[in-house]
């Protein structure tokens, strides 16, 4: 007696693939315990794209699935990791924060001693709760510097992480994002961007850019550093951002702009107005110059920029030209020079 195979599995794998990837996750994995002849198809969509939740269930063991199998983790192009559920101000009954370093420490481990030909990366965890934490932190850079990731392409991360470091090792690198807490953790990164910048191997600077959280889990602040960059980039700045940022384009209310000199305003014009078209809620623009001049010249070159809409507060500062000292440390801070509030709507 001729037994065919079911239709549905023979299907072309690129179909199977399609489909698979309308699916919740926990269903393709229950699908690939059950169905041994589709097992395959239906794994290489589940690890191929893989966002580990740690309260859910399926995420915690696919962390440690790819730890232990060299396959799984080699079907990985894109993964993400995100401690902020356990941080305290946030959630704190979801799962507990010795497992979720636990989960994590699985992760490394898939990316320590795997292949996993990554083109995106996102990882955001907690350096401020201790040394354990600190520690993996630490081992989370030695991996990105061990040129394994020649094919990376976005990296989301802390401001811990140094970029100049990092990038010589991925040169593919397009896109580098960073979570911060405020201007003041910004210092080490503008160093590193300097430093890539001026670096003889330097081709192409990744685009990069900052963004600020709240406890509420929503990012309400940008920060795009164009002092690096030549002019002629600026247009893909604000397309990789677009690009590859996933939030609430509504929930962005402030735009920082970091300048080599204050008279460069009129440069980034294209710039700003692309960035206020993608995040129409913004109402407060900053200006970081590492230069400084007459600034009633620069605010009247900003009464001339035309808006798609009203744009309230325009404030002015200087990076870096103060030191102050912090638990016996001394450390650079922005400083603030000059608010104007635009009371109508700027046109040409």
């Amino acid at each position: 007696m001729n037994h065919q195979a079911p239709a549905a599995l023979r299907l072309p794998s690129e179909l199977k693939h399609l489909i698979a990837q309308h699916l919740p996750n926990e269903s393709l994995a229950a699908l690939a315990r059950t169905h041994s002849t589709l097992q395959n198809d239906v794994e290489y969509v589940l690890y191929r794209r893989l966002e580990i939740d740690t309260s859910k269930i399926w995420s915690r063991t696919s962390a440690e699935t790819i730890s232990k199998s060299p396959l799984k983790a080699s079907y990985v192009r894109y993964l993400s990791f995100d401690s902020r559920d356990t941080w305290p101000t946030r959630n704190p009954n979801i799962v507990e924060e010795s497992m979720v370093r636990r989960i994590f420490g699985h992760v490394l481990l898939a990316l320590e001693e795997h292949e996993c030909p990554l083109w995106e990366l996102r990882v955001l965890l907690d350096p401020h709760r201790g040394e354990e934490w600190l520690s993996q932190v630490r081992r989370f850079e030695k991996i990105l510097r061990t040129g394994k990731f020649v094919s990376l392409r976005i990296l989301y991360c802390n401001t811990g992480l140094d970029i100049f470091q990092v990038a010589k090792e991925c040169p593919q690198l397009r896109v580098y994002a960073v979570s911060t807490s405020g201007s003041g953790d910004m210092l080490p990164l503008l160093e590193s961007l300097k430093k890539l910048r001026d670096h003889p191997k330097t081709s192409r600077l990744p685009t990069t850019f900052a963004m600020g959280w709240t406890w509420s889990n929503s990012w309400d602040r940008i920060s795009i550093f164009s002092a690096f960059y030549p002019v002629e980039q600026y247009t893909s700045i604000w397309q990789d951002i677009q690009t590859s940022l996933k939030i609430k384009t509504g929930d962005v209310k402030e735009l920082s702009i970091y300048l080599r000199d204050i008279r460069d305003i009129s440069s980034v014009r294209g710039l700003i107005k692309n960035m206020l078209d993608i995040f129409p809620a913004i109402q407060n623009l900053n200006f970081y110059a590492h230069v400084t001049h007459d600034l009633s010249l620069e605010m009247k070159k900003m009464a001339t920029f035309s808006f798609s809409r009203l744009l309230p507060t325009v404030s002015f500062y200087s990076w870096p030209q103060q030191e102050i000292s912090r638990n016996g440390k001394t450390i650079e801070k922005a400083v603030f020079l000059k608010r104007f509030v635009l009371q109508y709507s700027l046109q040409e």
